[in-house]
C-alpha cells in the first residue's frame, strides 16, 4: 500500500447521521458517503434496529434512506474485508 492509498469504512453513527435532526450532520454525512467507501453488513443491521426501534421507522423507510441516500455503499456492503484501499488523486 502506497502512502497515497485511502481507505474509508463506514461505521454505524455515520449511517445514522443520514437521519438526524441535525441537517448539519446529516449533510456531511451525506457529502461523506457520496464520495465512496465501504460498509459492513454489520452496521446495515445496527442501522436498521437503532431506525426501528428509536426512530420508529418501518422497513420501507429504512430502505428508502438506505437506497435513496447511501446507495454508492450497498454495492460493497460486506466487502469490508475484501476492499481495496484507492488511490488519491492530486
Amino acid at each position: 500500500m502506497r502512502a497515497t492509498d485511502i481507505f474509508f469504512f463506514f461505521d454505524t453513527n455515520v449511517v445514522l447521521y443520514l437521519i438526524s435532526g441535525d441537517s448539519i450532520k446529516a449533510d456531511r454525512a451525506e457529502e461523506l458517503i457520496g464520495a465512496g467507501g465501504v460498509i459492513s453488513v454489520q452496521v446495515l443491521n445496527e442501522f436498521a434496529s437503532v431506525a426501528s426501534r428509536k426512530n420508529s421507522m418501518r422497513p420501507a423507510e429504512i430502505r428508502e434512506v438506505l437506497i435513496g441516500r447511501a446507495s454508492s455503499l450497498l454495492g460493497r456492503a460486506g466487502d469490508a474485508g475484501n476492499a481495496r484501499p484507492r488511490s488519491r488523486s492530486g
